[in-house]
């Protein structure tokens, strides 16, 4: 990624609550306390994993927060929707939503010395090309389906732990695979764009289907982060 002349960039670190429109950083959503409850939860879960278990991707080390015992995940959603920092922006982004629980996920990203096949990090992409295929639809102006995701971390990422990174750039239209290699994105996308925060346990980041983004980790990274995130479609309203 080049850097834009001065005057036209913002620090690649975006601060809580700023950055892209379609993309909020929300410190201290939840209490550290709620975060080490659920982390409890998830462990529990874990070791009761079956080898080919449905809801676990390994590849992804993602399993289906439907997939937690004792878990109200509708209830969850629900909480989540009426907390004013997150009803504020959707109110502005989309009309009804609607919960996908098929899409909302407990991830496991562990350090990448610790990472063993076949696990690996998300590589660029969006929300919004879920279940888009684009190998029958060679159009270069699709529209990205209209969700929301938020996505909460469980613990402290960002600087020692693996995180989330993004581009502060509005995309109207799906980036084809050729443009998510990470050489085409840092070729297209100012160095400026970039937005990679040292998020603590309970911040989220709550963005829409348009906004590019991976996981961002480092080499030099010792601890592993745990990150929860749920996936809603937006209607009309």
């Amino acid at each position: 990624m080049m850097p834009e002349p001065a005057g036209h960039c913002r620090p690649a670190a975006g601060r809580p609550g700023r950055g892209h429109p379609r993309c909020l950083h929300l410190a201290g959503l939840w209490p550290a306390g709620r975060c080490e409850e659920l982390l409890a939860r998830v462990e529990r879960a874990w070791d009761r994993l079956a080898p080919g278990a449905a809801d676990f991707v390994p590849q992804a080390s993602s399993l289906r927060l439907r997939a937690i015992p004792g878990l109200d995940l509708q209830g969850l959603a629900g909480e989540l929707l009426a907390e004013p920092r997150v009803a504020a922006p959707l109110g502005r982004w989309a009309g009804a939503l609607q919960l996908l629980q098929a899409d909302c996920w407990i991830r496991r990203q562990p350090a990448p010395a610790r990472a063993r096949p076949p696990h690996r990090p998300h590589a660029w992409h969006q929300d919004g090309a879920l279940g888009f295929d684009f190998m029958a639809d060679p159009r270069r102006d699709a529209r990205p389906r209209a969700l929301v995701t938020c996505w909460i971390a469980l613990q402290d990422c960002g600087e020692q732990a693996p995180g989330l990174e993004w581009i502060d750039v509005e995309l109207q239209h799906l980036l084809r695979p050729e443009a998510l290699h990470a050489d085409a994105v840092a070729a297209r996308f100012p160095a400026c764009a970039l937005r990679r925060p040292c998020m603590a346990a309970g911040d989220a980041l709550l963005f829409d289907g348009s906004v590019l983004h991976r996981t961002a980790a480092r080499p030099d990274m010792t601890r592993d982060r745990t990150s929860i995130e749920l996936r809603f479609e937006a209607g009309p309203g």
